[in-house]
């Protein structure tokens, strides 16, 4: 796994395998990085918080990659938001989430 796109999976899988967002997918990274387990992303502030060159490429590695999937939805306003699965299968989602801790 390519440790960026392994990382922005992981993220996902900690969130219940799912993050409705690319901002809230950028926020949750950020405040591992506050909490001091994160990957040593640097962060800029942007139009809607904190962001990662890295992490954008991450996602789009990992959706690359068959890590997630990526599903573009729209509000009953017509504003489109992305909506990020994770494709792992559970064991090697504990495997990884393991990983990551140890």
């Amino acid at each position: 796994m390519s440790d960026i796109a392994s990382y922005v999976a992981k993220i996902v899988s900690l969130n219940g395998g799912s993050i409705v967002g690319k901002t809230r997918l950028q926020k949750s990274a950020y405040f591992l990085e506050e909490f001091g387990v994160g990957n040593e992303f640097i962060f800029e502030y942007h139009y809607y918080g904190p962001y990662s060159d890295e992490v954008s490429i991450g996602m789009d590695d990992a959706k690359a990659l068959g890590y997630l999937n990526l599903e573009w939805r729209s509000t009953k306003d017509g504003a489109k938001y992305a909506v990020f699965t994770s494709n792992l299968k559970p064991e090697e989602e504990k495997k990884t989430i393991k990983e990551s801790l140890y």
